[in-house]
């Protein structure tokens, strides 16, 4: 577990910058730890399955896969359009679900693992890999913090160069 207390995954940990992004989407959405979709359990840090569903979303999915099972459909597009059609209630109960914030939250946060997730597969830039360099020597040159040398190293003239060409990488990339 890294220090702020937040997992992505079994081996990728959230840094600085993604944490503070998913603590400042918290505050925007006015939710608390526990209602965030990655919680602290008992037994360490879990995320908690999200497909992207509904409660009603699932339950109708259920009753579709029974519906063509049982033959009375030809398909499972007739089989769900038939379920929502028996089953209004639940329709009501899909719109209340999809507009509460606990729920935009979810969908927001999958959206947001799915981006990290694909910038965590890009390639690291030849001038990233640089900059990180320079950071690491500065460290340990001055004795000071990471963070610290690589702010010192962003607000050199080489630093900003090697950001400049690192932002142009990263768009090349997308």
């Amino acid at each position: 577990m890294s220090g702020n207390g937040f997992v992505l995954s079994a081996t990728r940990h959230m840094d600085f910058h993604e944490a503070y992004a998913k603590r400042r989407m918290m505050d925007l959405l006015k939710l608390t730890q526990s209602q965030a979709p990655v919680t602290k359990i008992e037994k360490g840090d879990r995320t908690m399955p999200f497909d992207g569903k509904t409660a009603a979303e699932s339950r109708i999915e259920e009753i579709a896969k029974a519906i063509l099972a049982a033959g009375k459909a030809p398909t499972i597009a007739k089989a769900r359009m038939d379920a929502w059609s028996d089953n209004q209630d639940l329709w009501a109960q899909d719109a209340a679900e999809r507009r509460s914030p606990e729920f935009q939250a979810k969908v927001a946060a999958k959206h947001a693992s799915e981006r990290v997730a694909k910038s965590s597969q890009r390639s690291t830039s030849t001038a990233e890999t640089q900059l990180d360099s320079l950071a690491k020597a500065r460290a340990a040159k001055d004795g000071v913090s990471y963070a610290k040398a690589y702010t010192d190293v962003l607000d050199t003239e080489e630093g900003r160069a090697l950001y400049a060409k690192h932002k142009q990488d990263v768009m090349a990339q997308e």
